[in-house]
């Protein structure tokens, strides 16, 4: 029997095809029966030839990947400049935390909402603009009664949405 799917991303980027299972293989460490996705219709992906989701939903590699990995991942993103020396990474497992010296490096602890479990949230405490903060109170940004407010994590998101007390 076939499975389909369809999913929307928050920017409106859409796939749908066929899910399916498979063996996936990342570095020396391979895990079988991963479920994924088989897009035969994709619209706004920008030539990206695949796409790897790492919330905390129960079909995210993440999820998919358990307690194999002990739950655990992080990324480490290289300057946007485009001549940056360094080069990003993906790490899975318990040794996958950044080295405690990585320069510049800023450690936030990622909270749950839950009434958006599969989301990862900051505390987002200001903004800054040229070196001066805004006059935006810590409050706009925090978790309000009901479960609502909260700043989420998406990488794979280019824009920035804030609460109309930020503007």
């Amino acid at each position: 029997d076939d499975c389909q799917y369809i999913y929307r991303y928050g920017d409106q980027s859409t796939t749908s095809g066929y899910l399916s299972s498979e063996t996936f293989t990342l570095g020396s460490a391979s895990f079988e029966n991963v479920g994924f996705g088989c897009g035969t219709m994709n619209w706004g992906f920008h030539e990206g030839a695949g796409l790897v989701g790492l919330n905390r939903g129960r079909l995210s590699l993440i999820s998919q990947l358990g307690a194999s990995v002990g739950y655990q991942f992080s990324y480490c993103l290289s300057g946007l400049e485009g001549g940056s020396s360094s080069s990003s990474r993906l790490a899975f497992g318990p040794n996958s935390s950044l080295p405690s010296s990585s320069v510049g490096a800023i450690k936030l602890p990622l909270l749950i909402n839950s009434r958006n479990p599969d989301f990862y949230f900051v505390d987002l405490e200001g903004i800054s603009v040229g070196g001066r903060r805004l006059p935006i109170e810590a409050s706009a940004f925090q978790f309000k009664q009901g479960g609502t407010g909260g700043v989420v994590v998406d990488s794979g998101s280019a824009l920035m949405y804030l609460v109309a007390e930020a503007y």
